[in-house]
């Protein structure tokens, strides 16, 4: 990444990089453990081999080093006692901070650190320390030592303990609270597998062709017409190929005729009346070819979904490139299964089967790009398989070949891909 400002150092800069470099510095005071989950959710462009507690301490040193000395404390004496690379890691951070996020990129970053820390203390000191130094309301030494406090503590914390009695205390609270799993509105898949929860990963696979993505908006649209928002990232699909699936379903509309234009004057005022009813839905949708798992997290930062469908995880571009897929796809699920529990949403992934599919009998979870990853972070995986016994044109057989909060099983489906609608067969 290069260096915005070039090889020097430009004093007219320096509130802006006192409080960029601050920021950064309070972003990566953090417990080594946590730091590869929370990069992720970052930016892509953040370098894979930072190692920033060792870092911290080091302009910690640099700092009373100068303390020592007598001199006063600037950001610019800190950078200039660095070392070159240790120059342009600290560069290369606030490069990465100064040039991902928005115009209130501080706010911003405030505002991610407290969403990947809510759990620890830590977070809301780090954040409320970067607005006050970004504001004027505290000094860089003053932000230094409170900073340096807050990675004191956290470093040097117990670990979460409880006794018998707290913990068992606390379940018999939780099971005196309303059950919060989300209906998919197939009430066999719900019954198997619990239904969609908050802070968990699911996977949908199938061949291409396999009815995932139509499944998927079925589901989709059942959850928004109960009330609750939901997110529906596609890197395949168009926009205008969404609303044809979603305006066929929804008013029982020839999906090809959506398709070609040719519509009757009653499909016209079909797509007049569903077009009032998916107005009112809290279904939004992100059309874009490639994504990031920092992407994604963002989009829900935005829009704050009980449930996101990400179509599909063959798309999604990893933070750090390998040779060997299934290392992407490794890093990729155990991204979004991170997202999915500090955004406290759930998060439904299309994947794609491999064509082994296609010549065996029943598929199972090998069968999937990663399966050892998806099946490690997913709570359940349902695979979409055309019927073994089929009892007309579009029986599917929903495997449900993982399922942590339940059982394995079958679900008999009957997808009529003409107006893009499922329902189960009993």
């Amino acid at each position: 990444m290069q260096n915005h400002y070039g090889n020097g150092y430009d004093p007219n800069f320096s509130p802006l990089l006192a409080s960029a470099e601050m920021l950064t510095i309070a972003l990566v005071a953090m417990p080594e453990t946590a730091w590869p989950i929370v990069r992720s959710s970052l930016t892509e462009q953040m370098l894979p081999t930072i190692e920033p507690v060792d870092m911290l301490r080091r302009v910690y040193a640099v700092c009373s080093q100068i303390e020592q000395e007598g001199r006063e404390l600037t950001v610019t004496g800190i950078v200039d006692l660095l070392s070159q690379p240790e120059r342009n890691q600290l560069y290369q951070w606030r490069d990465c901070q100064l040039y991902s996020l928005s115009a209130e990129r501080i706010q911003d970053w405030a505002d991610v650190i407290y969403q990947n820390f809510k759990s620890l203390q830590l977070g809301q000191s780090l954040a409320e320390t970067a607005v006050r130094l970004q504001t004027n309301q505290t000094t860089l030494a003053e932000a230094i030592s409170v900073t340096q406090a807050a990675l004191d503590s956290a470093t040097a914390g117990a670990a979460n303990t409880s006794s018998a009695k707290d913990y068992t205390a606390r379940y018999i609270e939780y099971l005196a609270t309303p059950n919060n799993s989300i209906h998919t509105g197939i009430d066999a898949l719900d019954t198997y597998t619990g239904g969609l929860m908050p802070g968990d990963l699911n996977t949908i696979a199938a061949r291409p062709g396999g009815g995932k993505t139509d499944f998927a908006l079925w589901i989709a649209r059942h959850i928004a017409e109960g009330g609750d928002t939901v997110l529906y990232i596609s890197m395949e699909l168009s926009e205008i190929e969404i609303n044809e699936r979603l305006f066929a379903s929804a008013g029982m509309i020839n999906g090809r005729a959506l398709r070609d234009k040719t519509l009757t004057a009653q499909d016209k005022a079909k797509v007049d009346k569903t077009a009032a009813k998916l107005a009112q839905l809290p279904l939004h949708i992100r059309e874009e070819p490639a994504q990031t798992a920092a992407n994604i997290e963002r989009a829900i930062m935005q829009t704050k979904p009980k449930v996101v469908f990400v179509d599909n995880l063959d798309l999604v571009r990893p933070m750090q490139r390998n040779t060997l897929r299934n290392y992407e796809i490794e890093e990729i699920c155990h991204s979004l299964k991170s997202i999915a529990k500090r955004c406290n949403c759930c998060i439904v992934a299309l994947a794609q089967a491999n064509r082994r599919t296609d010549q065996i009998g029943k598929p199972t979870l090998a069968d999937l790009y990663g399966s050892s990853a998806i099946e490690h972070d997913s709570s359940f995986v349902l695979m979409l398989a055309p019927a073994a016994h089929p009892e007309s044109s579009g029986s599917i057989d929903g495997l449900i070949l993982k399922a942590r909060r339940g059982r394995t099983g079958e679900v008999a489906l009957q997808a009529d891909f003409q107006y893009h609608r499922w329902r189960e067969v009993s």
